[in-house]
């Protein structure tokens, strides 16, 4: 069991989650109005459609969160964008770790004190899931897949979530000589990990978070935002739970 501090200090997460919607040209041009300039020139460099949307969604739900957290303007925040890794945010007003993850129509932004990482995904039904599970799972884990469908399905999105978030969790170094198989879920759920998981669904999508363990679980506050008015709604508070299935 890891030695922890008892007298530590209360850890909060904050958990910020938006839905990608159809938008016409006058209110993509009105949201990215909301973006500092070097996240507006940074949009126009890109080609894509959906990469554009993704990019102008994921940007809008982290500057829109860190002005209600920080009551800054959205246009406030130095955003080093950094090719396959999180951006790094020069001017917070207090040191903080970040995570950023989307899918499909999902883009979600947390906040931590401690290091973070966080990954979505639309959960649905595959016809290759024994074939993709290895991808990411070692082969303890593969032993264990369930032979029923809907518990093969809930262990198949379960693992690769809190597969994903560790990963974004750990440092570059780190990342640099780490493969998902290695990164073993099952010690993810001991006393002496250094890490603490919790893992949620928000409808559809399964959501992974994890973080540096500290003397007490985490409390993740979850915020759904809603981009077209970036106005925060159905604010949300708990401490995870461990179960697999």
């Amino acid at each position: 069991m890891l030695n922890l501090p008892a007298n530590a200090p209360p850890v909060i997460i904050r958990f910020w989650h938006a839905r990608i919607g159809s938008s016409g040209q006058s209110s993509l041009d009105v949201k990215l109005a909301r973006l500092p300039s070097a996240q507006q020139d940074f949009y126009h460099s890109l080609r894509s459609t959906k990469r554009r949307l993704q990019y102008l969604h994921s940007r809008l739900l982290l500057c829109t969160a860190l002005s209600q957290n920080y009551q800054r303007p959205t246009t406030f925040w130095k955003i080093e964008e950094r090719p396959q890794a999180t951006p790094a945010i020069h001017n917070l007003p207090t040191p903080a770790h970040i995570s950023l993850s989307h899918s499909y129509n999902l883009v979600c932004f947390a906040l931590s004190p401690l290091r973070i990482g966080i990954d979505a995904e639309l959960t649905k039904t595959r016809n290759n899931f024994r074939e993709m599970a290895k991808l990411f799972m070692s082969e303890k884990e593969l032993s264990l897949l369930p032979k029923q469908n809907s518990k093969l399905l809930n262990y198949f999105y379960r693992l690769w979530c809190a597969k994903e978030a560790l990963y974004k969790a750990i440092s570059p170094n780190e990342q640099s000589l780490a493969t998902l198989p290695a990164l073993a879920y099952y010690s993810l759920l001991t006393d002496s990990s250094q890490w603490h998981l919790t893992q949620f669904k928000l409808g559809n999508y399964q959501i992974a978070t994890v973080s540096d363990k500290s003397a007490h679980p985490p409390t993740l506050f979850k915020t759904f935002i809603n981009l077209e008015q970036s106005l925060p709604q159905n604010t949300t508070r708990n401490g995870g739970n461990h179960s697999l299935y």
